[in-house]
């Protein structure tokens, strides 16, 4: 299912941000706190280690989510994180 929204991001809470399985996906920090950005192959929890880091003024990753995170086998959902929450721009199909 196509996905074009700004997702709201609970502070220290692991958040799902694509809608449904995706390939590939264009990710954009919407607030003003540093946010990681995590794949893993389906629904569950969410491990720190290999996140991406976006800070607000990097702008906009493109992510090609097989070539973004070759670890995790079968990577189709992007989970985010951040400590203070913050807001992620997020467009997949």
């Amino acid at each position: 299912m196509p996905q074009h929204d700004t997702i709201t991001i609970p502070k220290g809470q692991w958040t799902q941000i694509t809608n449904a399985d995706a390939a590939t996906a264009r990710v954009q920090n919407a607030g003003t706190s540093t946010i990681q950005i995590q794949a893993r192959q389906g629904t569950g929890s969410v491990d720190q280690p290999g996140a991406i880091m976006l800070r607000q003024v990097e702008g906009v990753l493109t992510l090609d989510l097989a070539t973004a995170y070759p670890g995790v086998s079968g990577a189709n959902r992007l989970y985010a994180y951040s400590e203070l929450g913050g807001k992620v721009s997020i467009s997949h199909a």
